[in-house]
C-alpha cells in the first residue's frame, strides 16, 4: 500500500511540475551547429539526417516527438540549423534520425534562444553480401530481414546473392521466415552474426528445408 501511495504521489508531483512549464514562444530563435560522428569507426558521418524535436506535455510526462526542422550533414559530417519556437513545445532536443544507413543516435537537449555547439553520435551500417541457397521451400514465399533490409523470395529453390545492412563490430540477427498455413504459424530461422569493420563482409548460407524451421 505504501508503494502504491508513493507512486500516486510521484505521478501527481510530476504532473504538477509539468503543468507549470510554459511553451517556448514562436519569436524565440535557436541555432544548433556541430557534427555527427561514429565513435566505433572514428569517422565523421556525411548525409546523416539531423532533426530537431519539440518536447510537449502529455498526461504524466514529456514526449519529445514533434518534428520541428531537419537538415543533412555535409561531406565533413558538419551541420547547422536555425529554427523558431512553435509556441507549443516546452523544450527541444537534437538527434540523428534512424534510416537505412544510421541508427543508435545520441540525444542532446538544447538551450532555446541561444547558439548550441553540440556533438551527436550515431552508428553507420555496413553491408553483408550473402550467397544464399534455398534447397527446398514448400511454402513458395520466404522473407529475409536484417536491420532495415527486407528481401522477398518466391519459388521452392533459389541460388542468388543479396545485400543486407549490418552493424559493424556488433551482433546482428539475419532472419528467414515463411508462413506455414498448415499449422497457422510462421516458421522462422535466425542466424546470429558478429562481423568486423569491413565495408562489405562476404557470407555464404545454405538453408535447410524451410519446413524444418522452428514455429513461433
Amino acid at each position: 500500500m505504501k508503494s502504491l501511495n508513493l507512486m500516486i504521489a510521484t505521478i501527481i508531483f510530476l504532473a504538477t511540475v509539468y503543468s507549470c512549464k510554459k511553451a517556448i514562444p514562436e519569436n524565440v530563435v535557436t541555432t544548433v551547429k556541430g557534427f555527427v560522428i561514429d565513435t566505433v569507426k572514428n569517422k565523421r558521418l556525411s548525409n546523416a539526417k539531423v532533426s530537431i524535436y519539440g518536447c510537449r506535455q502529455t498526461t504524466f510526462s514529456i514526449s519529445c516527438a514533434t518534428l520541428i526542422k531537419s537538415t543533412r550533414t555535409n561531406s565533413n559530417g558538419d551541420f547547422s540549423i536555425t529554427f523558431n519556437g512553435d509556441g507549443k513545445s516546452l523544450s527541444f532536443q537534437a538527434e540523428v534520425d534512424y534510416d537505412e544507413n544510421f541508427d543508435f543516435s545520441s540525444t542532446v537537449k538544447l538551450f532555446e534562444g541561444k547558439t548550441n555547439d553540440i556533438r551527436l553520435t550515431a552508428r553507420e551500417f555496413n553491408y553483408l553480401k550473402t550467397h544464399l541457397i534455398i534447397t527446398n521451400n514448400p511454402f513458395d514465399t520466404l522473407v529475409n530481414l536484417s536491420r532495415n533490409t527486407r528481401h522477398i523470395f518466391y519459388g521452392q529453390f533459389l541460388d542468388t546473392t543479396i545485400m543486407n545492412r549490418i552493424l559493424p563490430n556488433g551482433l546482428n540477427s539475419i532472419i528467414y521466415t515463411a508462413w506455414d498455413k498448415n499449422v497457422g504459424k510462421y516458421r522462422r530461422l535466425i542466424d546470429t552474426l558478429t562481423v568486423g569493420m569491413l565495408d562489405t563482409t562476404n557470407y555464404t548460407r545454405t538453408l535447410p528445408n524451410v519446413n524444418t524451421f522452428p514455429t513461433n
